[in-house]
Order: C-alpha cells, then structure tokens, then sequence
C-alpha cells in the first residue's frame, strides 16, 4: 500500500515539521504552498525553501487570483 500526504500551506507552519513527523517513513510527501494569502497578505518564499531542504517531498507553487467585486467598494 502506498500513503500520500497532501498540505496545503500558507501559514502555521511552526506545526508542519511535527506534523510529518508522525507519517509513515515511505510516505510521499506533497506541499501547495502560496507566498500571497487569499486576500493580498504577502509572506517570503524563503520559508518554504528551508522547508523543502529539511523536509524533502513535492513543493508546488500556487498563485491565487486576486480580483476585487464590484460591491467590495
């Protein structure tokens, strides 16, 4: 049997590293993170490059598309 875990990051991720922790050793590893919250917030892509190094597993980038409503002002 093969194990997948999938996170999906953009914050929290002080509990990451535990959290893979307690998978299986064989288990593929996959991350969606995001530098740009849903709702403009702007975080480093460093982060993320330092948990690759030390986690290891699938990083894939995501941009999420941003647009204002016509009632949002």
């Amino acid at each position: 049997m093969k194990l997948a875990a999938i996170y999906n990051v953009f914050d929290g991720e002080e509990h990451l590293e535990q959290s893979v922790s307690y998978l299986p050793k064989d288990t593929k590893l996959i991350f969606i993170y995001q530098t740009v919250s849903n709702f403009g917030e702007q975080r480093s892509i460093e982060i993320y490059k330092e948990l690759e190094k030390k986690l290891g597993g699938r990083w894939v980038h995501y941009q999420p598309t941003l647009y204002r409503s016509r009632d949002s002002g």
